[in-house]
């Protein structure tokens, strides 16, 4: 490899996954530079030195901070940039700003993305797998195409055992908290009033639509609506939608676990929407496979819709998959209306092809295993990412020595260890 070849990470040491790639770096003498977020802090690998970095770290910090400790690194040629490897997500909005600056730059760079609760993790050169085409320079990694759907599955079907737990998690009465509640409640029913009447107007006359739209929402806050600076991170901002949709088709509304008990839910069932908690139910399965279409916000459950092989309907700021098949449509939440989004639902409802998942362009994907969590431990460990093994450490170990070409006397050693 080359000395001056230079590996970008957006991370932290405090995470374990970054941690544990970082210290294999360093036993293969690999150069990088870390940029923590979190932390404030930038670290370089060759010269082992720290410093500080503001709140809004840019590229041109970057340029300027490498032009001083080496100015012999030619930027586009020497710097590979690597995203969210990490056993966490990343929140933080100066990264994914730096990260959309770098793809349409077309600097070198790798994305993980690495789902929580065990699915199927991917390195792609897009963020979060959105890439439609295989850049012509690249080879395309072989993929067992009937492995990664089987994998897909049983996953899938192990979730279905816990969204009982959530229910006993959740289920904890504060009188406080009830209180707020209820009081968010009537604020919120109030200040949409006319949406409150035109339900009870169309419940009045009987003018239901036989076409059922399942809508899944994110919870409040969800951290990739937050980082791509969607208005739909807040979840009184998808109210609008709900009412105005209700009007129009027979609507279910797919609750994130964490908003179960919470003003949201206790409005909607108030306006006798049609409510399920959790997309990993049995219930939520078969609410999807009687619903001619699906609408989603920001949630990677909408890979469950594509799964379902449903025609599905994305909305926000930027999509959260790839163009998995011609079911598949992204409406911009920039200049959005509601006749919008009616018009766009409309349109998959038309879709007549058969809706099939294609497997989308990845560089390499890893398998996780999952443990079998009982009651007791899930309780205990509910939130908490996926465990980090020496297997996943060593798979991002190789994909990277083959990237950037490291000698075979190199691999072997990894093979040895």
């Amino acid at each position: 490899m080359s000395k001056k070849k230079v590996l970008i990470i957006s991370g932290s040491k405090s995470d374990e996954l970054t941690a544990k790639l970082l210290k294999s770096f360093d036993n293969y003498s690999i150069n990088y530079i870390l940029i923590d977020f979190e932390n404030f802090k930038l670290f370089f690998s060759l010269n082992k030195s720290s410093s500080n970095i503001k709140k809004n770290f840019s590229l041109k910090d970057l340029l300027d901070y490498i032009k001083q400790v080496d100015g012999k690194i030619k930027f586009k040629r020497d710097c590979i940039f690597l995203f969210e490897f990490r056993s966490g997500f990343s929140k933080n909005v100066a990264e994914y700003k730096l990260s959309l600056y770098v793809r349409k730059k077309k600097f070198q760079r790798f994305f993980y993305n690495r789902r929580s609760f065990n699915l199927v993790y991917f390195i792609t050169d897009d963020f979060f797998g959105l890439n439609k085409s295989f850049p012509t320079n690249k080879i395309k990694s072989k993929i067992n195409r009937k492995l990664f759907f089987s994998k897909i599955s049983v996953v899938r079907d192990y979730k279905l055992k816990f969204d009982p737990l959530m229910k006993v998690i959740l289920n904890k009465n504060y009188f406080m908290k009830n209180l707020m509640l209820y009081s968010k409640t009537i604020i919120y029913f109030f200040r949409y009033l006319h949406y409150s009447l035109l339900i009870l107007i169309k419940k009045v006359f009987k003018k239901k639509s036989k076409k059922k739209i399942f809508f899944i929402t994110p919870k409040q806050k969800n951290f990739f609506l937050v980082k791509t600076n969607s208005r739909f991170s807040k979840l009184n901002n998808l109210l609008p939608i709900i009412s105005f949709l209700s009007i129009y088709y027979e609507l279910t509304v797919c609750l994130h676990p964490k908003n179960q008990n919470s003003w949201f839910n206790s409005l909607l069932k108030f306006w006798g929407i049609k409510i399920v908690t959790s997309i990993y139910s049995k219930e939520a399965r078969n609410l999807i496979d009687n619903s001619q279409a699906v609408l989603t916000l920001g949630s990677t459950s909408v890979v469950e819709a594509l799964l379902s092989s449903k025609a599905t309907l994305e909305i926000g700021k930027t999509p959260r998959v790839s163009q998995f098949h011609g079911g598949y449509n992204f409406l911009s939440e920039d200049n959005l209306t509601l006749n919008k989004i009616k018009f766009s639902i409309e349109k998959i409802l038309n879709f007549k092809k058969k809706v099939t998942f294609k497997l989308p362009y990845f560089y390499s994907v890893y398998y996780p295993s999952f443990q079998n969590y009982n009651m007791k431990s899930f309780v205990k460990k509910i939130g908490t990412r996926s465990i980090v093994s020496n297997l996943e450490i060593n798979y991002l170990k190789n994909f990277f020595f083959k990237e950037l070409n490291v000698k075979n006397k190199y691999k072997s050693k990894l093979v040895k260890k």
